[in-house]
């Protein structure tokens, strides 16, 4: 007998996939992701544990530190949220902007610290996103990144960090 699915259930989720870039339920089975959607959608996955400690939150795929955009750890901390603040704010200690016409969007650098850091590691295929078949790894956040002040992205924080399906409280 296959081992139960659970459903995570959050005020939004951000898949980092074109085709549905939002949803409100992530279906797991055995550390991997059997789908996406709403409440509706999770029915096609057979009896299920319901999870709704993160219902007010927001579940972003996991981080991937791939060196592929901004980290410059260990110099700077390695943070993923502080690493997209700065590639959007490109501000200095002092809050002076530098290189103002290198500032990326949030989107862009969202992007570039799940799917696109994956995808430099040739791991796309396995984490990066919230996608079928790939593991079940995905920070929960207070906020959503994507509707936040950009100049406030880097004060948004993980509560938790679910690895292989896995839920550990920040």
């Amino acid at each position: 007998m296959p081992n139960p699915v659970h459903v995570f259930v959050a005020r939004h989720v951000s898949t980092m996939n074109a085709s549905q870039p939002r949803a409100t339920h992530v279906a797991v089975r055995d550390g991997r992701i059997l789908g996406y959607g709403d409440a509706a959608d999770m029915g096609a996955f057979g009896p299920a544990e319901w999870d709704d400690r993160f219902a007010g939150k927001v579940i972003l795929p996991g981080f991937v530190e791939g060196h592929s955009h901004t980290s410059d750890a260990p110099v700077t901390p390695l943070a993923p949220l502080f690493t997209a603040s700065c590639a959007v704010n490109r501000r200095s200690a002092t809050g002076r902007v530098l290189g103002e016409a290198e500032r990326i969007t949030v989107a862009q650098a969202l992007h570039a610290v799940t799917l696109g850091a994956a995808y430099t590691l040739h791991m796309d295929h396995l984490v990066g996103s919230i996608d079928v078949g790939k593991f079940a790894d995905f920070a929960v956040l207070d906020e959503d990144p994507a509707e936040v002040d950009p100049a406030a992205l880097g004060d948004v924080r993980a509560r938790a960090t679910v690895v292989g399906g896995q839920v550990f409280p920040s």
